[in-house]
């Protein structure tokens, strides 16, 4: 015999909600003033590319070296220079770290994070290199020690529109600090940022070497291990040129090594992995600069008027809620009442 399940709902009722009528404000672009936050505040764009990972550390050095502004203190002794971090800081391309960068920032534009840096700035005259010494203390963090930076930088050739690097070569070396105190029998890493003219090609080739390593667990070994290797080969406007890329890297046992050939031109972007002698590895892809995915990683919030809305965002601990249903038959659940908050509630009979 079939069942029949009636249910009985007296929750219609013949009053009337009043309905609820929100304005809503819809500006274009267009509509905010030329002068606006939202108008002149910059737009900063990352590539990826994971050939071109390896460049990251490059154009965070000559960046943190432009801050320096060692040409207007040229002979005026050892000052100390506040460098920005955030503005030359290439893990913005990464979607994980945008979204921590983000926190406990005002939206729209990063707040400055300074290092300050001891810098001398020197030329003996006008025929002699101009050398440029900076000593950079940096603090460590759970994963890698503090350590101490001293950099010596001879610059030969001033830069150019034929050549935008000029000629120079800076050496680096870094020992562990701990405590204000500097272990000089220990050295972290070393190395060296350089250009130089190619006597065959008559251009300019812009090379970056590091080596190091350090004790991730205190155990007295090192089990971090780093080595790169760049030599990039580009025209004066930026518009072409090629390169090699090769990496070595150990973390507490695991190894990864990566090696690359890249040209490029205004149209296209070339990457040959070359790490292995398999035929998988010497496929070479050819990438388009001008068709390619948009992803947005953070972005600014802004008023009715165009002006920047700043914001915090703060972390706090939350607390996981478990809610259990349950599946019960018909027969299960005949003669037992809708919960409810009167008698007129439904009422299931069977």
């Amino acid at each position: 015999m079939a069942e029949k399940v009636s249910v009985v709902d007296s929750s219609s009722s013949t009053s009337k909600v009043p309905s609820l009528k929100m304005a809503r404000l819809y500006l274009a672009p267009s509509d905010l003033p030329a002068n606006s936050d939202y108008n002149t505040d910059e737009t900063v764009i990352y590539v990826e590319e994971r050939s071109a990972d390896a460049f990251n550390i490059v154009n965070e050095i000559l960046c943190m070296m432009g801050q320096t502004r060692y040409d207007l203190m040229l002979n005026k002794g050892d000052y100390k220079a506040q460098i920005d971090m955030n503005q030359c800081s290439s893990s913005k391309d990464s979607t994980s770290n945008a979204g921590q960068s983000s926190q406990n920032q005002s939206s729209g534009s990063s707040q400055p994070n300074y290092e300050t840096w001891t810098v001398n700035s020197s030329r003996a005259n006008n025929s002699s290199p101009h050398i440029v010494k900076a000593w950079i203390h940096e603090e460590g963090d759970q994963s890698e020690p503090g350590k101490v930076i001293y950099t010596r930088t001879s610059i030969t050739e001033g830069k150019s529109s034929t050549n935008p690097y000029g000629i120079f070569t800076m050496n680096f070396k870094a020992y562990p600090e701990t405590s204000g105190v500097v272990d000089t029998s220990q050295i972290q890493f070393t190395g060296y940022l350089k250009t130089e003219l190619d006597s065959t090609s008559g251009k300019v080739l812009l090379k970056f070497v590091v080596d190091g390593g350090f004790d991730a667990d205190s155990d007295g070994v090192n089990d971090v291990i780093f080595n790169e290797r760049v030599t990039l080969n580009r025209s004066s406007d930026g518009s072409e040129g090629g390169g090699t890329i090769s990496v070595q890297d150990s973390w507490m046992g695991q190894s990864q090594a990566s090696q690359f050939d890249i040209a490029f031109n205004s149209t296209n972007f070339l990457r040959q992995d070359t790490e292995s002698t398999s035929s998988s590895y010497l496929t070479k892809y050819c990438l388009s600069r001008s068709s390619f995915d948009e992803t947005v990683r953070r972005y600014g919030l802004y008023d009715s008027n165009g002006s920047r809305v700043t914001h915090t965002i703060f972390v706090a601990g939350g607390k996981l809620v478990k809610h259990t249903k349950n599946s019960l038959t018909l027969g299960e659940i005949k003669g037992v009442r809708w919960t409810g908050t009167t008698a007129a509630e439904a009422l299931i009979t069977v």
